[in-house]
């Protein structure tokens, strides 16, 4: 009832601010930190995707991703690859930013937002990085490959079972591990991950001894005095997240059978290759722009599911999803 009742009253009276200050100060910024129809659109996406109505939250989340602006607004493209994701949260950018509530130090406008996520006194350090999203960004796997016998899958290996952890989003950007308030050297944090790939994990947890974690990516770019990082309320990364989860529940008649739209949830997540090439842009994917959305590294459903070993990468089994598409779904 009361998505109802809010739904009806975003499109019938809220509407978006319309005086476009860049255009006087030069300023692109402005557009994203003001009310506007990017995050009205988000809201309302959200809004209908709690409710169940998908075909109308991907109706206000299309507009989002698929607007023709020409600043190549809102498309997971190179803008933010690689090292680059981090600058996300250090700089406001049209490009990613669709609704941030903006702070400089420069001119006064504080906040207690980072005091709530470091240790170093006299900040608060009242929240910190769950176990489940490190072990998350620690278990993803970059340049793997396997050789995958589809007729006998208990014979498919590893070849090379890769690099462990997401070195762009993890360690250093999202979360931070100090130990005394003093960081873990890149160094250590390397050691750490290939002893416990290798199965040592005496010498891992040596290194790992009285280390603490904390959310670092609203101190990116800032010193502990600054206390001025923005609130990012809407990003384009997580308007594709949602169009993803809509494809997932989806459900639509192909080759004659009732089936789930997997194949459009994991193009978004992976590459980007849910984007027409009358775009004419180069897009990346959720997962790609950081270099996760290809070969063996890329989310799949498929009808052999491999079950891994999260620390050392091993093939332990597999599940067999033939012709079970809610089990597809589900993964």
């Amino acid at each position: 009832m009361v998505v109802d009742y809010f739904t009806d009253l975003l499109n019938s009276k809220v509407k978006a601010v319309g005086v476009n200050h860049y255009v006087e100060n030069n300023d692109i910024s402005w557009e994203v930190t003001i009310w506007n129809q990017w995050a009205l659109h988000a809201l309302l996406g959200q809004m209908y995707l709690t409710r169940g109505d998908l075909v109308q939250a991907a109706d206000h989340f299309g507009q989002i991703m698929y607007n023709n602006t020409n600043n190549l607004r809102y498309q997971l493209d190179r803008s933010f690859e690689g090292m680059n994701w981090r600058t996300i949260f250090s700089t406001i950018d049209s490009r990613e930013h669709i609704y941030t509530l903006w702070f400089s130090k420069s001119y006064f406008q504080q906040n207690p937002f980072q005091s709530y996520f470091e240790s170093i006194p006299p900040h608060k350090h009242m929240m910190k990085p769950t176990y489940k999203a490190v072990f998350n960004w620690e278990t993803v796997w970059r340049t793997q490959v396997k050789h995958e016998d589809l007729v006998h899958p208990e014979n498919t290996v590893m070849i090379r079972r890769g690099i462990p952890t997401d070195s762009i989003r993890g360690n250093g950007a999202s979360y931070l591990y100090l130990k005394n308030d003093v960081p873990i050297t890149e160094e250590d944090f390397d050691d750490m991950y290939r002893f416990r790939a290798a199965g040592d994990y005496r010498s891992s947890r040596a290194i790992m001894e009285g280390m603490d974690t904390i959310i670092n990516k609203y101190s990116i770019g800032r010193t502990q005095f600054d206390q001025d990082a923005n609130y990012i309320i809407y990003r384009a990364a997580g308007i594709h997240l949602y169009m993803a989860e809509i494809y997932a529940y989806w459900l639509a008649v192909r080759n004659d059978l009732l089936r789930t739209e997997i194949e459009e949830a994991v193009k978004i997540v992976n590459d980007g290759t849910n984007y027409s090439y009358d775009f004419h842009r180069e897009q990346r994917g959720v997962r790609g722009r950081v270099g996760l959305g290809e070969g063996d590294d890329r989310i799949y459903v498929a009808n052999i599911i491999y079950i891994h070993d999260p620390f050392t990468n091993e093939i332990l089994g597999y599940r067999n999803l033939f012709g079970q598409y809610q089990k597809k779904q589900e993964q």
